[in-house]
């Protein structure tokens, strides 16, 4: 087993602590001192300088103060105080925000499920805690992608709810309502199961607060009193009923709470607690048994892996310990059901397999990875993967100090791929044959084609039998990766070569909405057998997609992939000849000069350009807002004219018309 590096990425900032880097989907969240980091990894059939695609974006540190509202009379407060309160208050920036000067960074971040944002947009949300006790919720803007504005100020509707607005004069009340508005921890739901979702967050003073993120702001739901301030939330759920919360606490130990977040009497009950009081819990995972109703408990605590599992009232079935021998566990990621990859201080990486026994009992297993990383340099503080397991990000900062005179080394992201999941193998084993959740993987293969193009070849040798089938459009799909990546290596090389690659890229690209276009046509059959006649839009798509068909079957395409054209044709001309007696319009009009396009083309005689669906072909309105595919900018009607096309589909469509047929992404809109 092996870990090896494909790319750096240096970041501006320094670390402030280990479990600083997590991800949802194939979005990461790195949270530095002053900034925190959002890469989003993104799929490009072409990339002009060779390197991995990503959008980064940064959220600045909150500079608010929470206990700053709390409304006291500094100087005078300090002249009554005994020497030790003096102490903490020169120790604790928080009592005296106001006059003291204070130091501001960010402490944590966290990266919401998907589902978060209300109206079933797509995207995240991240919550991040600052060393001054503040929450703070973003959102990234829809346009400009690069920047996050704040979504919800959760400190302020929690200094709301517990402070009455009265001015303090004692110093004992003081440093009680400071801790009390003082968040510690965070947490998302780890599925949003309906909305407005719902997060959990901790206070010094020992609350545990039930909160939802309602369209008009924060929601305090629930409050609990524990007798310990929790410094680790993790919220895990059996089923969409059954929620379970688990909080680590300063002496070490773990409480398990059952939430009932739901209903109008909201409560939390402690069903157990776990662990001994030692060393203080890093991170908590969690795995799902719901066949048996049980949960499988990790948690960290300094060099140890401590496992737990127990059922849904707390009691212990089973318990391990490891101790993996080298300083700090600083990075613990699931890998698939009951193994994980753990990453240590010091650089050492490790596959950590959990046995379980008939009984309910335990067992560990680790096996160090061998890696490429510059574990020389850097200390790993962190490590997280992308959404198929083809990608690994270790986050790195520099062991070693220089003087002002030498160059310091950044803290960087390394990109790395690991041998138990490669990105091909996870392309060729996707068996729904739809490339939406296997960009990262598509995104490796790219990144590695470019630089050695015999990796490609496990692609490049399957056989692909031309057939008007989801098999043959797939396999199509991973040849465009390929021809990506060549056209990559070729672009600053040799012009004839990338122009060629370039227009085998157009014909495949073709040969896929071709395929698509066929079901289109074979579902319009199907529609027309059910009902009386097609309603308008129904004809003029049936009109258009016969015509793009025709153009297909007759033009001619030599080249490497001449045999995938050549396969398709038959199918092709079998679904004119089967939809030629459908009802359809009986010509069409060009839109840019309002004169009538021939039979079987798709331009006027003047050869005016016009935009067509890449799904129906129908024409699009000039004035029409633009809605295109963001990875390959083919373009599509509104969503309310292609559900009159699709009317009467049933449920589940057979035509995923939300989506690029070619490239299996959301369209987005651009008013």
């Amino acid at each position: 087993m092996a870990m090896q590096e494909i790319t750096t990425f240096p970041l501006p900032d320094d670390i402030v602590q280990p479990f600083t880097i997590c991800s949802a989907d194939d979005t990461l969240v790195i949270c530095g001192k002053e900034c925190t980091f959002v890469l989003q990894l993104k799929y490009k059939h072409f990339s002009e300088d060779g390197a991995v695609n990503y959008v980064l974006s940064r959220i600045k540190c909150s500079t608010a103060k929470p206990t700053g509202q709390l409304l006291a009379h500094e100087p005078n407060l300090y002249n009554n105080c005994e020497s030790d309160e003096r102490k903490q208050i020169m120790l604790d920036q928080t009592i005296f925000p106001n006059i003291a000067k204070v130091y501001i960074s960010n402490v944590q971040s966290w990266i919401s499920p998907a589902g978060a944002l209300p109206d079933g947009v797509n995207g995240h949300l991240v919550a991040n805690i600052t060393n001054m006790g503040q929450l703070t919720i973003y959102r990234q803007d829809e346009e400009w992608i690069s920047n996050w504005s704040c979504y919800a100020d959760v400190s302020a509707t929690w200094v709301k709810h517990v402070y009455d607005g009265q001015p303090i004069v004692d110093f004992q009340r003081l440093r009680t309502m400071v801790y009390e508005t003082l968040i510690t921890c965070f947490c998302w739901q780890d599925k949003v199961h309906q909305h407005p979702p719902q997060f959990f967050f901790g206070t010094k003073t020992g609350k545990i607060v039930l909160c939802s993120l309602a369209p008009g702001g924060p929601k305090i739901e629930h409050v609990n009193q524990q007798l310990e301030a929790a410094f680790v939330l993790k919220h895990v759920s059996m089923n969409s009923k059954e929620h379970f919360l688990l909080a680590g606490v300063r002496s070490g130990r773990v409480v398990m709470y059952r939430v009932d977040g739901r209903n109008a009497q909201k409560s939390f009950k402690n069903v157990a607690t776990l662990f001994e009081e030692d060393l203080n819990v890093s991170t908590i995972e969690c795995e799902v048994d719901s066949n048996y109703g049980r949960l499988l408990l990790l948690v960290v605590k300094g060099s140890f892996l401590l496992v737990l599992n127990v059922n849904g009232i707390g009691k212990t079935l089973g318990s391990a310990t490891l101790d993996l021998g080298h300083f700090m566990i600083t990075g613990l990621q699931q890998l698939e059901s009951c193994k994980y990859i753990a990453s240590t201080m010091e650089g050492a990486i490790f596959l950590v397999t959990i046995d379980r026994e008939t009984d309910g009992g335990l067992k560990l297993r680790h096996q160090q990875i061998t890696s490429d990383l510059n574990v020389g340099s850097y200390g790993l503080y962190g490590v997280t993967t992308t959404r198929t397991r083809s990608c690994w990000l270790f986050l790195g900062f520099p062991t070693k100090r220089h003087d002002h005179l030498a160059l310091r080394t950044p803290a960087s992201v390394f990109f790395t791929k690991f041998s138990m999941r490669e990105a091909i193998q996870v392309l060729q084993s996707n068996e729904t044959l739809r490339m939406a959740d296997h960009y990262d993987a598509a995104e490796v293969v790219r990144y590695e084609g470019f630089k050695n193009s015999d990796t490609l070849k496990d692609i490049e040798k399957v056989v692909l039998k031309p057939e008007l089938n989801e098999v043959c459009s797939y396999q199509l799909k991973l040849y465009l990766i390929c021809l990506g990546a060549k056209m990559t290596y070729q672009s600053r090389r040799h012009k004839a070569t990338t122009e060629i690659l370039h227009n085998q890229i157009q014909f495949l690209g073709s040969m896929i909405e071709a395929i698509n276009a066929a079901h289109v046509l074979s579902f319009l059959v199907d529609l027309a057998s059910r009902k009386s006649t097609l309603n308008p839009l129904q004809q003029n798509a049936v009109l258009c997609l016969r015509n793009f068909i025709h153009n297909i079957v007759e033009d001619a395409f030599p080249g490497d992939f001449e045999y995938v054209h050549l396969g398709l044709k038959p199918g092709l001309e079998e679904i004119l000849q089967t939809t030629a007696t459908l009802p359809m319009l009986p010509y069409e009009m060009c839109y840019f000069c309002d004169a009538q396009i021939p039979p079987n083309r798709c331009i006027c005689r003047k050869d005016h350009p016009v935009l067509r669906c890449v799904t129906t072909k129908i024409q699009i309105p000039l004035d029409e807002d633009e809605i295109t595919c963001e990875m390959c900018q083919r373009y599509s009607l509104r969503m309310s004219m292609l559900a009159e096309v699709f009317e009467d589909a049933g449920s589940p469509c057979p035509i995923d018309y939300t989506k690029c047929c070619v490239c299996d992404v959301p369209f987005r809109i651009t008013q």
